[in-house]
């Protein structure tokens, strides 16, 4: 062999064996396929990392740890800018620009001020509304469900109208929330805040509230008043079967030009009528005997 060649054949020979040993040496390190996981490397150390711990820099060990991130928040009170120590249902976020922070409050404005009968239900949640008519209040009545009660709003709603048993109506002020029709309440309804004044000429008894159920109902801070310029009787409130209506600081008057008018009594003598507080006028006398 020409010694050129022998030369260039023994330095290709020592280089494939130099790979060989380079190769060895990398897999030794690194396993046959480098590193496969973050804690293989030199630089990091997380012995036991646990959920939600983030990789941290510590300058002291010149390592990446896990630490605990101290940055995020888990909770909406705990932001810097959020000040919500004890929410209540159905409050809002409201940025206070005094203390430049989200704080919880009662809505003001909004869908809350739209004029109609409100339709709660028996936790407070506002479930329906309708227009503040007739034709509203018996849609209603129709839809009602037990536990609920309606907001009458500053209007005047005519028409008669029976509150189904259990139902509580409630206006805003008996000045301001006035029906012209009778009511008649079912057992155990209620109504509240609100006036109740019929103007008619009938032949017939009249009343601004009616209660011929059985078991009690209840009247709070209302005006009943029933007009009568026909020859009927005229009564504020109105007791038949063998129910017990209680009305409470309220004011009864029954007005007939040619009948009999009581602010309250009752119409077959085995129903019960009790008023506590305000005042009964009536044309004949303040009530049946």
């Amino acid at each position: 062999m020409d010694p050129i060649q022998e030369i260039a054949e023994t330095l290709r020979s020592v280089s494939k064996r130099i790979r060989k040993l380079e190769t060895k040496a990398y897999t030794s390190i690194l396993g046959p396929e480098g590193f496969q996981y973050l804690r293989q490397l030199l630089d990091v150390s997380i012995p036991t990392p646990s959920n939600n711990q983030v990789l941290t820099f510590d300058s002291a060990l010149n390592q990446w740890i896990s630490k605990a991130s101290s940055s995020g928040v888990s909770n909406l009170y705990e932001m810097l800018d959020v000040n919500i120590p004890t929410p209540s249902s159905d409050q809002v976020l409201t940025f206070d620009s005094g203390t430049s922070k989200w704080i919880s409050k009662d809505p003001t404005g909004g869908i809350a001020d739209i004029d109609g009968i409100w339709v709660y239900d028996s936790v407070g949640h506002v479930v329906d509304l309708h227009p503040a008519t007739s034709v509203g209040l018996e849609a209603a009545i129709s839809s009602f469900v037990s536990g609920q009660s309606f907001k009458i709003p500053a209007c005047t709603i005519t028409g008669d109208h029976s509150i189904p048993a259990g139902a509580h109506i409630f206006g805003v002020s008996r000045f301001g929330s006035v029906l012209t029709g009778t009511i008649s309440l079912g057992t155990g309804a209620s109504l509240e805040n609100v006036s109740v004044l019929v103007t008619t000429s009938s032949s017939s008894t009249e009343s601004a509230l009616n209660f011929s159920s059985s078991g009690t109902s209840f009247v709070s801070n209302c005006l009943l008043s029933c007009n009568q310029s026909g020859s009927g009787d005229s009564f504020g409130a109105l007791v038949g079967s063998t129910g017990t209506l209680e009305v409470w600081n309220s004011s009864l008057e029954g007005i007939s030009a040619v009948g009999n008018g009581y602010g309250g009594g009752l119409s077959s003598g085995v129903g019960r009528l009790f008023h506590y507080g305000g005042r009964s006028v009536g044309s004949t006398s303040p009530y049946t005997e």
